[in-house]
């Protein structure tokens, strides 16, 4: 069932064994598994999670799966036009899941009349963001980390 204030399709790309799908309350565990994969054993924080569930409640929230097994997914914060989250795990990384899923994001985006969409990329992910037309707008450091806020008018 679709909130009442945004729009989104149930399953937007099946292909054999593939399929890319909004994401349940039930795939949480899944998403987790993910984020661990993709990001070599980091643990997602509590926040996250409760982040995660709250843009599963407001849709959106998109699974990539191949075979039954989640892969990848991403979560886009609707009201804010803002991408909190794409993850896919490592040993798919480099088979174009990660475009798959963000331009699943943006379209959602479009669909619910956002123009602009952000995102803070970590350093190791600039280039992806920026291949796919994002613009550096500023940077921070963040948890040891150097962040950048980046966007990209859709």
């Amino acid at each position: 069932m679709s909130p009442p204030d945004c729009y989104c399709d149930t399953i937007i790309l099946e292909v054999v064994g593939t399929m890319i799908r909004r994401a349940t309350q039930a795939d949480i565990g899944e998403m987790q598994e993910v984020f661990v994969s993709s990001l070599k054993g980091e643990l997602p924080e509590k926040q996250d999670i409760e982040d995660w569930k709250a843009m599963i409640q407001n849709g959106g929230v998109y699974v990539y799966e191949e075979a039954n097994q989640i892969i990848g997914f991403g979560a886009l914060e609707i009201r804010r036009g803002y991408i909190d989250a794409l993850y896919v795990r490592t040993d798919y990384k480099r088979q174009g899941i990660g475009p798959i899923i963000l331009n699943q994001l943006e379209e959602l985006a479009k669909l619910n009349g956002i123009e602009v969409v952000e995102l803070d990329a970590a350093f190791c992910s600039e280039t992806f963001y920026d291949k796919w037309g994002y613009e550096r707008v500023s940077e921070s450091i963040g948890k040891d980390k150097k962040i950048f806020h980046m966007r990209k008018k859709l």
